[in-house]
């Protein structure tokens, strides 16, 4: 593990005693697909970037075990043991969405199923690699297999007093202040996540649509301007 990542680790660790731990290297995660997903392996070798085979092993782990998955770059603030009253959890990102640096799943969840299955839909190149990571195994690659999905099933519902585990069932989207991402600590209080902002996958590629994400709006309006005025 590497040793910016390991005081993060330990301190999960000591919170969750009763939890067992998994930290899956790539040739550990081909040799699971081999053995119990080998209609996959040929997907799982052909993408063109690594990160793409650390998202999807985790869709696969989450489907087969269940528990919770955590990139290398989140750490803990208090146990987790509240969340796992629930069948799938899905952290709530910005600007839309959710992301998939943390998510859990109870143990062969049909929506963990639909997951897997649509990574060999969605497996196409977007041009570069920053999309192409995004839209084929990452974060809108789950926001979207999430609409798909909800589209289909029903919502989740509400505990009531004739159906006090309905609140627990199907995916349910965990908010910012208990995600804690993108917001100061002071803001979040009661988040049960740390965010260290590793993004070691991003290219160069990255920060142009970021940037484009950020400031669209500044040049659609100036571009406005030169075609009135100009």
């Amino acid at each position: 593990l590497p040793p910016q990542w390991q005081a993060m680790r330990d301190e999960c660790a000591q919170m969750h005693p009763d939890y067992q731990y998994m930290l899956w290297t790539d040739a550990e995660s081909r040799n699971f697909l081999v053995e119990h997903y080998p209609w996959f392996v040929a997907v799982f070798d052909a993408y063109p970037y690594p990160i793409q085979r650390a998202d999807a092993i985790r869709y696969f782990v989450l489907y087969h075990y269940g528990g919770i998955y955590m990139d290398l770059d989140v750490g803990c603030r208090r146990p987790c043991d509240p969340l796992l009253r629930f069948e799938v959890v899905l952290p709530k990102t910005i600007p839309v969405g959710v992301s998939n640096d943390v998510m859990l799943a109870a143990k062969g969840h049909p929506f963990m199923d639909y997951l897997i299955h649509n990574l060999v839909a969605f497996n196409h190149r977007y041009v570069t690699h920053y999309p192409t990571v995004m839209f084929s195994t990452g974060p809108m690659f789950v926001s979207s297999s999430y609409q798909l999905y909800a589209n289909v099933h029903n919502q989740s519902m509400p505990s009531t007093s004739w159906a006090p585990s309905a609140g627990f069932s199907g995916v349910r989207i965990l908010s910012k202040a208990l995600y804690g991402k993108n917001a100061a600590l002071s803001e979040v209080p009661d988040a049960f996540f740390r965010h260290f902002y590793g993004s070691s996958w991003h290219a160069k590629d990255a920060s142009s649509l970021i940037f484009l994400r950020d400031h669209g709006p500044v040049f659609l309006v100036l571009g406005a301007c030169l075609v009135l005025y100009g």
